[in-house]
This record gives structure tokens, C-alpha cells and sequence, in this order.
């Protein structure tokens, strides 16, 4: 066996779904060879990679001691190696790198190499031998090219909070200047996923205490409503998905929509609804999922009847007010999901992208839909206006002049003013574009921003060429099932019952484990940090600490005390030079957080005690 095939076996042990070994063998072999600029030298008796682009070489390896020279580049990092320290590093090249890195990083950490070429992968698995590297599990290997979705989505699976002040982000030798375009993009790419990840943290940090209320006063709706899934099934796939946001360009359109009632499955997202309202449109579902969304979106004669598309996190004055069909979908909840899993009842993830609009053209694609046309989707400020005239936001005459923002490509070409918010909602759509080929995704808004992978058309042209057939539309989704049958009901009142109990037990574990750090705390500040009662000590924490972790119930105390934990997780990978000073530091901040975890248990367990009975008596007087 040669080295590329050796290379090749050590990759596909390590098979993940971005990048494939054999997805190289099925690439054309000149292609792959034209695309690649590396070549080998021989410098005193040692290979050396180089690459020649146009009248440059770039060295791309050290002329002198490769140990000694990686050992000063280590040194030379801004970020101290710690607990769970991730890398982003630009290019593979020959991999000394990547050793170094690894060699250095702990045992739970990650390297995440991006390679800008599969014609320098061809090349240098041809040449270097990677087993070891390849082989690592912390290891991950992205290639331009070889990715199911954009690179800033995949980034974002690698990086939590935590990581996001600490992670080390580095280019290898020369690779920088070699694809100076392409590595702007990719730095572009990287943070854009920090701002996301960031962006996700900063609005559970600020409403980690609503979204718990809003999933237990939810409670009653969940168990009245009717199933997403089971819609699904009655709903004609040829029928298009009218997807209708309140940007400002559906001013321009909103009455071709009269033209596609029961001819398409109308979507509205909640800020819209008024303005479907206003010009006689009913739309057949609303979407909402924003655990703080203004009720006023909803103050309209009819609105409390359109059936409502939700979930559990969904501001719950919403859901409330509202009298109508009711579907939920699935926000991934542990201790709710456990319920479902152990009922065979199946609840629907749905992607949200950050944006409702985005949400409501996932509701679309898991009904399997193939057809979607977006409205009132301008993710800019179109005409200098935040949204459609007729919606509560619309209503303020914000000057959107004045907020911050960036200048995009315009649906008609032209450059238009919109935000970073707006850009990280168009690149979720055009990733849904990119991972499924079998849409045909319509652009029928007639304004803002482009948006890559889409047919643009007018809403009339659009009505006119996919809404061919006709369906009773309420009927379809009036004679849907329940999502829950009698049985399951009952069984869903007993395990909601339960829920003050395993609290209870849960902050027995958190009281032990907190003197179990004290303990610690004690052994290190009288510097017995490195002898077996410390062990043994960080053995017994471990232990309730998987308990707690694995308790679905912790859901709702994790939510209640967010921001609190929120601020010693971003702190707990700031070590120092001092083995003993990190000691402290880190079972100083573990019992904060235990004591914090208690608080939130005890006002977890009084909440729910409060509300479960009002909340029964809700569900068993139909809520209507």
C-alpha cells in the first residue's frame, strides 16, 4: 500500500459527513492536478514544500530545525493552551502544524484544519504521510469544495460560547499570502459563526427566565394541539408554500396574494399577519417562535383564529390569546423529548435560522413541500423603511438611514442598505438552497437584498405559473389529528407531575457536589493539590456532575440561570502560569455555578408547583 492509499485509509476511519475520501476519487484528475501550485525541494539533504504562483514562490516550510522553529511559534501564541481549547488553522500543508497543535492541545480539545484547494489535498496526501494526524480524534479536516453546506454553518457546529474569546485562530506559513482572497473569505466566514454563536448566547443570556415561563404556561396548549406531522401528511406536495414576511416591498404585491388563497399554503410569519389581515387575507397558518415577540402583532379582528404555528419557547401571551389550531414543533427540549420518545410521539425539529420568515420556510420544507415562494423577504432596508407600513414595526417610521448596518447586492442588482442580522437570515436561506437541490425556491419579493440560488420573479408571474390547483385549504388542516390521544394525555399530566420530585433530588446532588469543591478548595489553598484525596474528590464530583447533565429536568433550572452561568463559562478557560492559581480559580467559579444551580433549582420547583394545577385546569376546559 503506497502513502496516498495509507492517507486515504486514515481518512476514511475518520469518515464525517462535510468531506468524504472518496468524494476526491470521483473528481477529475487534472482538474485536481492544474488546481494545485505545491511542488518539493531538496534543501540539504531534506524535502521542503514550496509553492510557484505566477512569478512568486512561497516557502512553505521551515529551512531549519522544524522542532525548535514550531516550538518558538507555539510560544509566540496569544492564547494559553487549557481546558478544552479549540484551533482554527488556515491550510494543512505538510502538517507540522497540526502535529504541534495537537501535541500541545488537551485531550478534549479540537483542531479544525480548512484547506483551500482538493487539488493541494490530492497532492499532499501523495506526498506527506498525515496517519497520525488523520487518525486523531480531535482532528477535523474541512476542504474547499467538498462541503454539503457553507463553510460559516460548518464552523458552527466546532465552536460554543466558551470558545469564542479563547480559541486560537492561526494561518499556516505563507498559506495567507498564497490564497489571499480565498483567506479573507474564509476569516469573513469564521466570524460570521462567532457573531452567530455570540448573537444565540447574548438573547438566551438575556431571556433564559422567559423562555422557562413561556415553556410552562405553554404546557396546556401542547396538550390540546394538533400534529404538525399529521398535517403534513394532507397537505397536496404539488401545492407551492407562499412564505410572506413584512418587509417594506410587500406593500408593492400584497393583494396579488388574494390570487393564491386555496391555490397555495399561505404562510404568514406573526409580523405579518396584521397586514395579511388589514387587506382581507387569511393566511392558513401563522408562524411564531420569539420567546419575547410583541402580543401586538396579534391585535387584530381574526387573528386569534389562524392557526398557530409554535413553540414551547414561544412567548406564551401569544399563545394565550389565541383560539385557534394550535401546532408546535419541536425545540429540542431534553425533558420534554424524553416524554415523546418514550410515546412514539413524533414532534418535528424545524430550523430557524434566526429569523421567523426563516422558520416559516422550514415549516414548508418538512411538510415536503417542493415549491416555495418568498414575499415580503427583504432582509434590507428597502426605500429606507425596517418593514411593511401596515405592521406594528412598520407603524414606528423608524428612519432606517440611521441604524447600522452595511450595504448589500439588491434584488435589482443594486447595492441596498441592510444589516448583519438580515445577512446571517440570507445566508441560512441560501444554505437550505445549497443542501437541498429538490427546491425551487422563488425570490417574488420585488425588492432588498439578493439572494443567491433563488428564481426572481413577480408575485403575479409566480401565482400565475406554480398555483395551479385548488384546495379547500381549512378544511385540510381543521380535520388534522390530535397530537396527543387520550391515553397520552393522561400520561403526559403524571410526567409533568413528577417534575417538583426530580428537582428535589436533583439539588440534593448539586449540595453534595458543592462540598465535595469545598473540600478541594481547602486541599488546594493549603497546597495538597497534587495527592490522592484530591483525586479521589474529583472522582465523586464527577459522578454527580453526569447525573446532573444527563437529568432532563435541569432543562428548565439551565434556562433560569443562564446569564449567571453565562459569565463563568466565559471565564472558565482563562488560565494562568500557575498550576495551583488555576486550581483555585476553577473550583472557585465550580461552586458559584453550583450555588447558582441551587437558587435556580428552588425557584424552578416553586414556579411549577404554583402553575401545574391552573395550568390542568386550562388543559381539561379545552383552553376555547
Amino acid at each position: 500500500m503506497d502513502l496516498y492509499q495509507k492517507n486515504h485509509q486514515a481518512l476514511k476511519t475518520r469518515q464525517t459527513e462535510e468531506w468524504s475520501a472518496e468524494l476526491l476519487e470521483k473528481l477529475d484528475e487534472t482538474d485536481r492536478e492544474n488546481d494545485c501550485p505545491f511542488g518539493i525541494a531538496q534543501v540539504d539533504g531534506r524535502e521542503v514544500l514550496y509553492a510557484q504562483k505566477d512569478e512568486e514562490q512561497f516557502q512553505l516550510d521551515s529551512l531549519y530545525d522544524s522542532d525548535e522553529f514550531l516550538d518558538m511559534w507555539f510560544r509566540g501564541q496569544s492564547t494559553k493552551v487549557g481546558y478544552q481549547t479549540k484551533a482554527f488553522f488556515y491550510g494543512l500543508g505538510n502538517g507540522m502544524y497540526a502535529r504541534k497543535l495537537l501535541k500541545e492541545l488537551p485531550d478534549d480539545g479540537l483542531l479544525c484544519v480548512y484547506e483551500p484547494s482538493v487539488g493541494n489535498i490530492d497532492f499532499l496526501l501523495k506526498n506527506f504521510d498525515y496517519q497520525d494526524v488523520f487518525s486523531d480524534k480531535r482532528f477535523v479536516l474541512l476542504v474547499e469544495g467538498c462541503l454539503k453546506v457553507q463553510l460559516n454553518a460548518r464552523l458552527m457546529d466546532y465552536i460554543t460560547y466558551a470558545d469564542v474569546s479563547v480559541m486560537i485562530v492561526q494561518s499556516y506559513l505563507n498559506y495567507n499570502r498564497l490564497y489571499a482572497d480565498n483567506y479573507s473569505s474564509y476569516m469573513n466566514e469564521l466570524q460570521i459563526a462567532v457573531r452567530a454563536v455570540n448573537s444565540t448566547q447574548n438573547v438566551y443570556d438575556r431571556y433564559g427566565e422567559q423562555y422557562f415561563k413561556n415553556t410552562i404556561e405553554n404546557i396546556p396548549y401542547l396538550y390540546c394541539s394538533k400534529s404538525l406531522h399529521q398535517l403534513s401528511t394532507r397537505i397536496p406536495q404539488q401545492l407551492p408554500a407562499i412564505i410572506v414576511a413584512a418587509g417594506p416591498s410587500l406593500d408593492k404585491n400584497i393583494e396579488e396574494l388574494k390570487n393564491a388563497k386555496n391555490r397555495a399554503l399561505i404562510i404568514a410569519v406573526d409580523s405579518s399577519l396584521r397586514v395579511l389581515l388589514k387587506h382581507d387575507i387569511v393566511p392558513d397558518l401563522v408562524v411564531s417562535i420569539d420567546g419575547v415577540k410583541m402580543p401586538a402583532h396579534f391585535d387584530y379582528p381574526g387573528a386569534d383564529r389562524v392557526p398557530l404555528v409554535c413553540l414551547m419557547n414561544t412567548n406564551y401571551r401569544i399563545v394565550e390569546k389565541h383560539h385557534g389550531i394550535t401546532f408546535f414543533t419541536n425545540d429540542l427540549n431534553p425533558h420534554l423529548q424524553k416524554f415523546f420518545t418514550e410515546q412514539n410521539l413524533f414532534l418535528p425539529v424545524v430550523g430557524s435560522g434566526g429569523s421567523v420568515a426563516n422558520t416559516a420556510m422550514s415549516v414548508a420544507e418538512i411538510m415536503d413541500m417542493k415549491t416555495i415562494i418568498l414575499v415580503g423577504q427583504d432582509l434590507a432596508y428597502t426605500d429606507n423603511k425596517t418593514h411593511s407600513v401596515d405592521s406594528v414595526r412598520g407603524s414606528w417610521g423608524t428612519d432606517a438611514s440611521k441604524l447600522e448596518g452595511m450595504m448589500v447586492e439588491g434584488y435589482d442588482g443594486q447595492q441596498v442598505w441592510s444589516s448583519t442580522e438580515f445577512e446571517l437570515y440570507r445566508l441560512w436561506i441560501e444554505e437550505e438552497i445549497l443542501t437541498h437541490p429538490e427546491l425551487k425556491v422563488i425570490n417574488a419579493t420585488e425588492g432588498g437584498a439578493k439572494i443567491k440560488g433563488t428564481e426572481q420573479m413577480t408575485l403575479r408571474d409566480a401565482i400565475a405559473r406554480e398555483c395551479s390547483d385548488s384546495y379547500n385549504m381549512a378544511e385540510l388542516i381543521e380535520g388534522t389529528p390530535d397530537f396527543m390521544d387520550k391515553e397520552q394525555k393522561a400520561a403526559f399530566v403524571s410526567y409533568m407531575n413528577q417534575v417538583p420530585e426530580e428537582l428535589e433530588e436533583c439539588l440534593k446532588k448539586v449540595q453534595n457536589n458543592k462540598r465535595l469543591y469545598q473540600k478541594m478548595q481547602e486541599l488546594i489553598y493549603n497546597g495538597k493539590y497534587r495527592t490522592k484525596e484530591l483525586k479521589r474528590l474529583l472522582e465523586q464530583t464527577t459522578q454527580y456532575s453526569d447525573y446532573l447533565d444527563q437529568a432532563p429536568v435541569m432543562e428548565y433550572v439551565k434556562n433560569l440561570i443562564q446569564k449567571e452561568s453565562s459569565a463563568i463559562i466565559h471565564d472558565l478557560h482563562k488560565i494562568s502560569d500557575d498550576e495551583r492559581d488555576d486550581l483555585k480559580e476553577i473550583t472557585r467559579n465550580t461552586v458559584h455555578y453550583l450555588e447558582d444551580m441551587e437558587q435556580g433549582i428552588r425557584k424552578a420547583k416553586t414556579y411549577i408547583c404554583e402553575r401545574l394545577p391552573i395550568v390542568w385546569e386550562k388543559a381539561g376546559q379545552g383552553l376555547i
